[in-house]
């Protein structure tokens, strides 16, 4: 399987349907989704298990109110895919981003970021906060230096397509109980790849509202 498609939730019903279709409209069919109930009370399960009904592709864990760095840190260890994508549950993604990873997930690229943009809210749609500029196969450490200097956001979870195996060789898991755990963890993700590929391509659309 390439990709395994992680998504923490937590009282999403007015959201999660929005993102399981950007995911499920893909054309690249060679992926799982992953959900973690982190403490769902209203209907979020219910029209989950009604897509999982469905989609044979869909698992659903339960976290019982661990917060968000434990519900990724369960879905990397359930995962089956080479390739690890976070989603946020009220967000979406892009509907040809697959496809866009594949050539580079073909090449054995480490990790491969995507640029995102925000979605509602007060922001102007010329806001450039997530855009970083492209580049090839740099190693880890050039590559987390390039995205310093650009001064952009790029310490978020979910603009990268990562191999599992850089988590899990590792021991890069999300701290829990903290505030930031994206800081946390993406430098070091970044340091730890061999080869780090930045492409020119908005893959990920962020609800602002919701945040």
């Amino acid at each position: 399987m390439l990709f395994s498609v992680i998504i923490p939730t937590h009282n999403s019903e007015n959201y999660i349907s929005k993102c399981l279709d950007s995911i499920l409209i893909q054309k690249v069919k060679d992926f799982e989704i992953i959900l973690i109930d982190d403490g769902n009370t209203d209907s979020t399960n219910k029209i989950i298990l009604n897509y999982k009904k469905k989609y044979s592709n869909i698992r659903l864990y339960t976290n019982r109110v661990k917060g968000v760095s434990a519900a990724r840190n369960l879905g990397i260890t359930k995962s089956y895919g080479k390739y690890i994508i976070f989603v946020d549950s009220d967000d979406k993604i892009a509907p040809d981003l697959f496809n866009q990873l594949v050539p580079h997930c073909n090449a054995n690229t480490d990790l491969i970021k995507y640029n995102a943009i925000y979605v509602g809210g007060s922001f102007s749609p010329d806001d450039d906060r997530f855009i970083c500029k492209p580049f090839i196969k740099k190693n880890g450490s050039n590559a987390l230096i390039d995205f310093c200097n650009q001064e952009k956001i790029f310490a978020t979870p979910w603009m990268y397509c990562a191999k599992k195996e850089i988590y899990t060789n590792n021991h890069l898991f999300f701290p829990v109980g903290r505030v930031h755990e994206d800081v946390a963890i993406i430098p070091l993700l970044i340091a730890f790849s061999k080869t780090v590929t930045s492409i020119n391509y908005i893959g990920y659309y962020y609800l602002q509202n919701s945040k």
